[in-house]
């Protein structure tokens, strides 16, 4: 519903209010025009009630002598009144001895219609009982009645009393209503004619007002309106609409300053969506520098892993390697341990041999018969010989051995660089006590050559020498315990040197024991690498996709803030 129309609405509201109101106003007036005739009846009554004698009325009722002379004065005096006030009639009526409603007093026009002591017919006219119960509480009643013969009537009643205060009887009055409808009607026209012409003058000024003040500046309103509604924010409401207090002005300067925010919006609108659409360019740009970084990282990660790998197996082959140079340290270290062995038996033989030698000097010349014996004793001597050759030998082999694995490891330790360093120090060590140990033992075999030269030339010699024993036999005990202790110094240094190969040989073990817990440890930590970069390249598998992604996202963004864009174009800021 339109405004204008709800203020009609209103109007013929109002209109309705006011006819009701004149409608009350008429039932008042109506009813005041009742209560002054009632007012004027009971002052007629009032009137005609000084002319009642209590004493006089009480005998018309008892003896009901209608040739009375008070009888025929009172219905000549209520004529007058009658008369003088334009009414129909005043009457009085009382109950006589049989309970029955009876006339008493009237007027002399009526002398012939209802005689004193007639009963009252109380089907057209109030209960004269009641009536009398009611006017002895100390108030006046009155009734409107219809007739057949003067149609609706007015009627007053007041109490006739005795001297002693009570109601004998009923005073009554009777009016035309006409008269008062009449009155009545009049006034009442006169109201609702004043309030029809305030209702039009209402109507026609407040039409004015509406037309003026609302329906003009609405339907400006609704024009602006309708060209927002087309997208044109450009135009701005007249000043007219916004100036004054009211209601529709409030209306417009809110609606204006929509309007401006709606176009401030808009602008800003687009010069957001122009940032953001620059922005993901640039992030796109920026994630395809990324995308090709990233890709260049994974490149050189599947380059480390390969790496790492490489490291890995070359870290295997080095451990191999150091496996099998820990086995022939350990080769090493148990023929040392042999050859401790061994060069022990020859020092104790060595001591045996020095120790004879000494008991021979002491005992030569006690056993001079017994040379025979001595010498074969000595032949037996000989085979220690040959035993000590063979142990030369085998320590020349291991010495040989030795040397080569001191080659091998120095060429390992060069393979290992920085980490084999202390290795090759080892090696060259060892080669070094290798070579030593064969120099002493080329000297025992230079020792053990003269033995058998020695020995030999004794064989040869002893059937001849039996003569020259006791002027040569000293000597050459002497010359024999030098050479036994020079050979016993000789096996206890041998003893020493292979004690301490030995020892080396252990240190060695340890060391390259050592050795291969960092290849173990750098082989684990070359698998473990080439496991992180593997998982390097799967993660930078998964950021290039998830980049994709947001390129992808971006590209749908901007495909929304073009037709953002193009939502905003339709709009004129």
């Amino acid at each position: 519903m339109s405004i204008k129309k709800r203020i009609m609405s209103i109007l013929v509201i109002l209109t309705l209010l006011l006819l009701i109101l004149s409608g009350g106003l008429s039932a008042y007036l109506y009813q005041k025009a009742i209560m002054e005739k009632v007012t004027a009846g009971y002052g007629i009554l009032k009137t005609a009630e000084k002319f009642i004698d209590p004493e006089k009325y009480m005998t018309l009722v008892e003896k009901q002598d209608p040739k009375n002379p008070y009888y025929l004065e009172i219905g000549k005096t209520f004529q007058e009144i009658v008369d003088a006030n334009d009414i129909l009639y005043i009457y009085s009526e009382s109950l006589n001895k049989d309970g029955n409603t009876i006339y008493v007093l009237d007027t002399v026009t009526d002398v012939a219609d209802a005689t004193l002591g007639d009963v009252v017919n109380e089907t057209e006219v109030m209960d004269t009982k009641e009536l009398l119960e009611t006017l002895s509480k100390g108030t006046n009643n009155y009734s409107i009645d219809k007739t057949k013969e003067y149609g609706t009537i007015l009627s007053c009643y007041t109490p006739i009393k005795s001297d002693d205060g009570k109601v004998i009887g009923v005073l009554s009055l009777d009016l035309k209503m006409k008269e008062v409808i009449k009155d009545a009607v009049r006034s009442i026209m006169k109201v609702v004619g004043i309030i029809l012409l305030l209702c039009i003058f209402m109507s026609v000024f407040m039409y004015y007002i509406l037309d003026k003040h609302i329906s003009k500046p609405i339907l400006q309103f609704a024009g602006n309106l309708e060209v927002i509604t087309k997208g044109d924010f450009s135009n701005s409401l007249p000043k007219s609409l916004c100036e004054g207090k009211s209601e529709i002005a409030k209306l417009a300067k809110a609606f204006e300053r929509m309007r401006l925010y709606i176009c401030e919006l808009i602008t800003n609108i687009r010069a957001e969506a122009d940032t953001i659409r620059n922005a993901i360019e640039q992030v796109n740009l920026e994630t395809d520098k990324l995308n090709y970084e990233i890709k260049g990282a994974a490149d050189i990660t599947n380059q480390l892993a390969g790496g790492m790998e490489n490291t890995s197996y070359s870290a295997q082959s080095i451990e191999h390697a150091s496996n099998e140079i820990a086995e022939v340290a350990r080769n090493i270290a148990m023929r040392s341990q042999e050859g401790v062995e061994h060069s022990t038996n020859i020092t104790e033989r060595a001591r045996e041999t020095q120790r004879g030698v000494e008991n021979s000097i002491l005992e030569a010349n006690k056993i001079r018969t017994e040379i025979n014996a001595q010498l074969s004793e000595a032949f037996s001597r000989i085979e220690v010989l040959d035993k000590i050759s063979v142990l030369s030998e085998a320590i020349m082999s291991i010495t040989s051995q030795t040397n080569l694995l001191a080659l091998n490891a120095s060429i390992e330790a060069a393979r290992a660089g920085e980490s084999g360093r202390g290795f090759a120090v080892v090696a060259n060590e060892i080669g070094t006590l290798a070579n030593q140990s064969q120099k002493n033992v080329l000297e025992i075999q230079e020792v053990l050559e003269e033995v058998y030269t020695a020995t030999k030339f004794l064989t040869d010699s002893a059937r001849f020498s039996l003569s020259f024993i006791e002027n040569e036999v000293f000597k050459d005990y002497n010359k024999l315990s030098d050479v036994a202790m020079n050979y016993n110094n000789d096996a206890a240094f041998v003893n020493e040197l292979v004690s301490d190969f030995s020892a080396t040989s252990e240190e060695l073990l340890a060391s390259i024991e050592n050795i291969l817990n960092a290849i173990s440890q750098v082989t684990e930590a070359s698998e473990e690498g080439t496991a992180g970069t593997k998982n390097i390249v799967d993660r930078n598998k998964t950021i290039i996709l998830n980049s994709n992604n947001v390129t992808k996202e971006m590209s749908t963004v901007i495909n929304s803030i073009n037709a953002l864009l193009e939502h905003t174009s339709k709009f004129r800021v």
